[in-house]
């Protein structure tokens, strides 16, 4: 269990994205993974984009470069992060 006391706290589950005009179109920019939304006119319909690209954006599994494959022939495989 020492592991998980190790590990880095998760990000925020709020959704942290920034609005922003084009001409007369609005956008959505998430501030952790840089995604844009398509180009709106309404700033419900972005709100609606930004809200359901959090929940994919915050569900994202760790990168397969963070993950270390450690074991033998002789002993099962762990994965230690």
């Amino acid at each position: 269990m020492a592991a998980d006391a190790e590990r880095a706290p998760d990000p925020p589950l709020v959704p942290s994205w920034s609005p922003f005009e084009r001409g007369p179109f609005m956008f959505g920019r998430c501030d952790l993974c840089g995604f844009e939304t398509p180009a709106r006119r309404a700033s419900y319909s972005v709100e609606m984009d930004m809200t359901s690209h959090a929940v994919l954006c915050h569900s994202t599994p760790p990168a397969v470069a963070d993950i270390e494959v450690t074991g033998s022939e002789s002993e099962p495989a762990t994965l230690d992060r």
